[in-house]
């Protein structure tokens, strides 16, 4: 399956609010991350936009399914830039997870996927 990763990162902005179930676009875009992958697939503009986008569904859908499937697709961008060597922009998902994590409300798969993303363990 062949698509436009801009035309797809708009739509998934698009419905980055929806209260429908986002596991096909973010599988999509999941399916093109391998934990083996260490060749630059996407500019890195394209990678900033992309890990905003899912940054962005992450932090504020109303779905827990959408959200933890937006953490999902994070960490296998996550892996990406290590293997290319791309500084990821973390500070949004650090707020995040300050404030959940002071208020006990990170589940603790979240958690464990978020602090090996935020602290590099």
């Amino acid at each position: 399956m062949e698509f436009n990763i801009l035309d797809k990162l708009n739509r998934l902005m698009g419905d980055s609010l929806s209260t429908d179930s986002l596991f096909e676009e973010l599988g999509e875009i999941s399916d093109l991350f391998s934990p083996y992958l260490n060749e630059k697939i996407f500019e890195n503009d394209v990678l900033i936009k992309l890990w905003d986008v899912l940054v962005y569904i992450y932090i504020n859908n109303p779905l827990n399914e959408n959200r933890s499937d937006a953490l999902s697709v994070i960490y296998d961008v996550y892996i990406y830039a290590v293997n290319i060597g791309f500084s990821i922009d973390k500070k949004e998902l650090i707020k995040h997870y300050l404030e959940l994590s002071g208020n006990d409300k990170l589940d603790q798969e979240s958690k464990e996927i978020l602090e090996e993303i935020l602290f590099d363990i």
